[in-house]
């Protein structure tokens, strides 16, 4: 039986950051970041570049040979150029996923950066991903 692995892409509540800040504390921002082609664009592009197959394959035949599920958010920040930086996992994943997570993001456009009175902040943005395999 043909295994499939799907990868969903879920948003989470975006949450605002001023770097400036040392206590880090939640800020408001007057624009968010955007991603070049929008939230549309944002998932077509993890959809692209996370390569689903070389993912299956290398995770160890153990972890798939039942099925496979594994939730996971990751944490970054879009810097005032528009750079992603920062990239923290906030679950334990497979060093497979997460290594195939963090070439996908290296290799995003330039974002457009949030502001606060007409002037860059970083911002801090949280992405859910779920694999699974049947």
């Amino acid at each position: 039986m043909k295994k499939t692995f799907t990868l969903l892409i879920g948003f989470l509540v975006f949450n605002f950051i001023n770097a400036q800040q040392k206590d880090t504390s939640k800020i408001t921002v007057s624009v968010s970041a955007k991603f070049p082609k929008g939230m549309d664009g944002w998932s077509e592009f993890l959809w692209t570049h996370i390569d689903n197959d070389r993912v299956i394959r290398k995770l160890p035949k153990e972890l798939t040979k039942d099925g496979f599920y594994q939730e996971l958010v990751v944490r970054f920040t879009i810097l005032k150029d528009g750079t992603i930086g920062n990239i923290i996992f906030e679950d334990s994943v497979h060093k497979v996923i997460q290594d195939e997570v963090l070439h996908a993001l290296n290799r995003s456009p330039k974002w457009q950066p949030a502001t606060k009175n007409n002037q860059p902040v970083e911002y801090i943005f949280r992405q859910s991903l779920l694999f699974k395999s049947h």
